[in-house]
């Protein structure tokens, strides 16, 4: 293994460790002395990267002398800017030009030490679910491998065994979603239904203040998946226990995550959930709500909803739209914890709509919001299930980038209720409305 740790997380030393132990290139390892960016160099680059990608994932390092295929120190680096472009911007422009379908390649400048103009680039390439990776360039229409130390053509043979493969692999994905209920909504009536959410409940005060405990009418639930499924993530150790425990990262919108009343372990990972009072009449004690990571990356959270107000079910608009927030930051961390470097599949899942009306929706949406913020949609909803999937790479959950997938989900979900606005969002800033999130969640 070239980097013990994420690439991200590098610095210059993993860098003069590289030249200090004379690390030889491979299969896995390129290095490439300068960028060049005239049209013979980005469609050599497009080569090499999407080479790696077709064969195990590596690294391309750009920056570094080599001599006898192991690298050496130059007396120029790579320049931090090419022309008024970052480099990183650059070589990301290059490879979604150049190389189809496109590489989820994650690109690192590490300054040098004293030369702040001046970086090395190293650029991970993880194996590729979405194999293979066709070159572009300057008309080409051609595969490549890496041999050794080699980007070569692939032979037909070899091109035939990456398209078996990347479908072998999208294959073991949908299977494991379909295992879980989360299928197309049109495919199956026990659309989202598994062990977890069958058990959903919910409790809340009707009209006359009455509580309410009784199965949920809604259930919600939200999925990541990673494209290429494997052991990511040790749930059995003691530093992940103590990693996932709830009060040691908090996420956007405020308020905890990760249920907290019960977490065990189970045969494919770890739950954590959280329950609804006790029924005293009928004994139910229902799952309000839950949190599975599995070794495989798989990550589930569900809550239930479709409480009654004014004799309508409602959708809590401001909660599903914060806790999917939250769920995407929390994915983001343990991605980074597990050092998962492919892209996964995200999916929000809504069963059962029949007669639902979007409740708790944002600050402005109506004048005469009463005190309980229940203000209510006009129209019901125009769907029995709603499932938004979307595929993320890794890199893309941090909160600038979390912020906009989550405007865009919630503006679909509003359509979904004939609105043409995401109603979660329409503070008299444009924010989203945390103080009512914190409300409708306690």
């Amino acid at each position: 293994m070239v980097f013990m740790r994420q690439v991200t997380e590098l610095s210059f030393d993993d860098i003069q460790a590289l030249v200090d132990n004379e690390e030889p290139e491979s299969v896995t390892l390129e290095y490439k002395r300068e960028i060049d960016t005239s049209p013979g160099g980005k469609k050599e680059l497009a080569k090499d990267v999407s080479a790696i990608a077709n064969s195990q994932g590596g690294h391309l390092i750009i920056g570094l002398a080599e001599g006898d295929h192991r690298p050496m120190m130059p007396e120029r680096f790579v320049d931090r800017m090419l022309g008024q472009q970052k480099v990183e911007e650059w070589l990301e422009q290059v490879l979604s030009s150049n190389v189809q379908q496109r590489v989820n390649a994650i690109i690192r400048p590490i300054t040098v030490p004293d030369r702040s103009a001046e970086c090395v680039v190293v650029i991970e390439i993880p194996q590729s679910p979405r194999v293979p990776h066709m070159v572009t360039a300057d008309g080409e229409k051609r595969y490549y491998v890496r041999h050794n130390f080699q980007t070569l053509p692939a032979e037909e043979y070899e091109v035939r065994d990456m398209f078996e493969r990347g479908r072998a692999v999208r294959q073991e994905v949908q299977e494991y979603l379909r295992k879980h209920g989360y299928v197309e909504p049109d495919d199956d009536p026990q659309f989202a239904i598994n062990k977890l959410t069958g058990q959903l409940g919910i409790s809340y005060w009707d009209e006359t203040r009455t509580p309410v405990i009784e199965p949920a009418h809604t259930l919600v639930s939200f999925v990541a998946c990673p494209t290429m499924l494997g052991e990511w993530v040790d749930t059995s150790s003691e530093q992940f226990r103590e990693w996932l425990q709830p009060t040691k990262r908090l996420y956007y919108p405020p308020g905890l995550f990760i249920p907290s009343e019960s977490s065990r372990s189970t045969l494919e990972g770890v739950i954590c959930t959280n329950y609804s009072p006790q029924d005293e009449q009928s004994r139910l004690c229902p799952i309000r709500e839950y949190l599975v990571v599995h070794r495989n990356g798989y990550v589930e959270y569900g809550y239930g909803d479709g409480t009654k107000w004014e004799g309508r079910r409602l959708v809590n608009f401001v909660k599903m739209a914060g806790r999917f927030w939250q769920f995407l930051g929390f994915v983001g961390d343990l991605y980074r914890y597990a050092k998962l470097s492919t892209s996964a599949v995200i999916l929000l899942n809504l069963a059962n709509l029949e007669g639902t009306h979007l409740g708790m929706l944002g600050d402005g949406w109506r004048a005469e919001m009463d005190p309980f913020a229940r203000t209510l949609s006009g129209d019901e909803s125009l769907e029995r299930h709603i499932q938004i999937v979307r595929e993320l790479d890794i890199q893309r959950f941090e909160p600038d980038q979390i912020e906009a997938i989550v405007r865009g989900v919630a503006a679909k979900v509003g359509n979904a209720f004939g609105q043409d606005k995401p109603r979660c969002f329409n503070c008299k800033d444009g924010s989203f409305p945390d103080d009512r999130f914190r409300a409708c969640t306690k």
